[in-house]
């Protein structure tokens, strides 16, 4: 017997979807990388295991755009002072803001820098892979494919080796792949997702204002058939874009062409697509996801503006219930 699931006025309702409550995993690629980081380190208790693709370490920037571009990406002014962020960590958790650190202990991160990543340098990524192991967490990484500031992929998107829209690029490897499989031990090999089983939602149920926060209206969410029939407990993904890839730039590619839907046929695996927009002003005119303070000085905490809506998203869906 299948679940209802109708799309009605952007609003996906699916009665009986099951979801493990520990399964809860997360990546990013660029800022969505360092939101990732965020919100794995935020949520450590509920979170089983994040990937960070051409990110680095959590709270790199301190609540500053310039550090956020001269030590978190080129490192033009050098490498950020790692004790600093530990220090922040530190604070963040003895205040509540964020989990125990404890709980990040033998939990898996896969941290991935291409080569020729010029936008995020690699020693960024180091920095990013020091961090967690600090925490005790299990860290996997990639350093060696030959690719440029993008989400790696077997066949899709502009030569392996550049850095420009849609950040997506063919390079005879799958990032998401290669992160699943640290993250889980059983991942089969993809399947042809279904077209119809991406569906948009609306984001405003999850935040009053979306666009006063820098996120778009409408969101999407990959359901796998067989997460539709009754008796199916099925695991769930945040996937978060980066800087401009979301839905008012590239529409749905994103979702569609980098490997995660593929994979989430295969696997019973729900995956999220929150999505961000850009600013008319300098405050986020790439559409990137809040690592730096845009939103206030809570950004990388429980309470931080992206994390709390994102998360909203998370529960509603562990309860079974309409996104």
């Amino acid at each position: 017997m299948r679940c209802l699931a109708l799309l009605l006025s952007f609003v996906l309702l699916a009665s009986c979807l099951q979801i493990d409550k520990k399964s809860v995993t997360v990546s990013g690629i660029s800022a969505g990388a360092y939101l990732a980081g965020q919100l794995f380190t935020a949520h450590s208790k509920d979170i089983l295991g994040a990937a960070l693709i051409a990110g680095g370490p959590y709270y790199c920037s301190r609540g500053d755009v310039m550090n956020a571009q001269m030590q978190c990406m080129a490192q033009t002014w050098g490498a950020v002072d790692i004790q600093e962020l530990y220090d922040k960590t530190k604070e963040y958790e003895s205040t509540g803001q964020i989990d125990p650190t404890s709980n990040m202990k033998g939990k898996k991160v896969w941290v991935y820098s291409g080569t020729e990543d010029f936008t995020v340098a690699t020693e960024v990524s180091k920095q990013g892979e020091e961090y967690y192991k600090h925490y005790g967490a299990d860290v996997a990484t990639e350093y060696s494919v030959e690719s440029g500031h993008c989400m790696p992929t077997p066949s899709y998107g502009n030569d392996c080796g550049t850095s420009y829209d849609p950040y997506i690029n063919r390079c005879s490897y799958s990032g998401v792949e290669h992160a699943l499989k640290h993250i889980f031990s059983d991942i089969k090999t993809p399947a042809r997702p279904d077209a119809d089983s991406l569906h948009e939602f609306d984001q405003g149920r999850y935040t009053a204002d979306p666009g006063s926060i820098f996120m778009d209206d409408t969101g999407y969410v990959y359901i796998p058939r067989r997460c539709n029939v009754t008796g199916v407990t099925c695991r769930l993904h945040v996937a978060l874009h980066g800087c401009n890839q979301g839905k008012e730039t590239l529409g749905d590619e994103y979702a569609r062409h980098t490997m995660y839907t593929d994979y989430a046929e295969a696997n019973d695996l729900v995956v999220l697509f929150p999505q961000n927009i850009k600013s008319m002003d300098m405050t986020n005119p790439a559409g990137c996801w809040d690592w730096w303070g845009y939103t206030g000085q809570h950004y990388a905490t429980r309470a931080g503006p992206q994390m709390k809506a994102i998360w909203k998203m998370v529960q509603q869906l562990l309860g079974g219930y309409e996104l």
